[in-house]
């Protein structure tokens, strides 16, 4: 009977020792993935978990037989739920609401963060790759070129031309901010990525297949260069811009 009981006493311990909660957490309107939301597992300090690029969760290692989580995300409603220690959940988070009667936003979408770029490419309907500025600032590539090295299915010959998926870099089809981009070369269609330095691009997209609303003129891929805006205007402390002084030009003769 002892030998049954500390057998059984093992067992117990070593699922317990295995136990685990997961989930997915959506939006509860559009049933989107909702990207980086925190899971926090109340009365228990510096454990928790946070949502991948799909939405889902784990949270590991767990010795309790129920937990009280609590779900925060900027601009949802904060959910409490208690659950086993061995449960899949399926949570939905219900957007914030704002009762205003005027408002004037002015809003742009951040091209350099990789969440944005993620969340581009989740939501396109054509295949695509690509590279932005959060991540190859902290590479030492300083020239377009050697930032295509990092995109897949893109390689780069004389390091200045790519080519996409083995083709030879005249069936690409290059943009410059969702505009064509001309050939650079004289006596063949292709374009020297080598003369636009890395810090004054955005993101680098490669799409590699078709839709209605990009150039047919590719077998390879299509390319968009997205740089990065010109900075305001360094202002004085009358929120006037400052304008440099005029030069000073010198006359022949004078």
């Amino acid at each position: 009977m002892k030998k049954f009981l500390l057998i059984f006493t093992f067992l117990i311990s070593t699922l317990t020792a295995f136990s685990q909660i997961s989930g997915t957490i959506t939006d509860s309107t559009s049933n989107e993935p909702v990207i980086g939301a925190m899971v926090l597992i109340q009365g228990e300090a510096g454990k928790g978990a946070t949502t991948d690029t799909d939405g889902k969760f784990e949270l590991k290692n767990l010795d309790k037989p129920t937990y009280t989580l609590e779900i925060r995300y900027i601009g949802y409603h904060s959910q409490f739920i208690t659950t086993t220690s061995k449960d899949t959940l399926n949570i939905k988070l219900r957007e914030k609401t704002l009762e205003i009667t005027t408002v004037t936003v002015k809003a742009k979408s951040n091209k350099e963060s990789t969440i944005e770029l993620v969340k581009q490419q989740s939501n396109s309907a054509v295949v695509q790759d690509g590279v932005n500025a959060e991540t190859f600032k902290k590479t030492p590539d300083n020239k377009a070129s050697d930032v295509f090295k990092r995109i897949s299915g893109a390689s780069v010959q004389d390091n200045k031309f790519v080519v996409i998926r083995g083709l030879n870099d005249r069936y690409n089809f290059a943009l410059i901010n969702v505009s064509p981009l001309p050939s650079s070369e004289s006596d063949r269609k292709a374009f020297s990525f080598d003369i636009f330095p890395s810090n004054m691009l955005d993101n680098l997209i490669v799409m590699k297949s078709g839709s209605p609303d990009m150039p047919g003129e590719f077998a390879g891929g299509v390319i968009n260069i997205s740089t990065s805006e010109p900075k305001d205007f360094q202002t004085d402390a009358n929120s006037q811009p400052i304008t440099p002084p005029p030069k000073t030009m010198t006359l022949f003769g004078t």
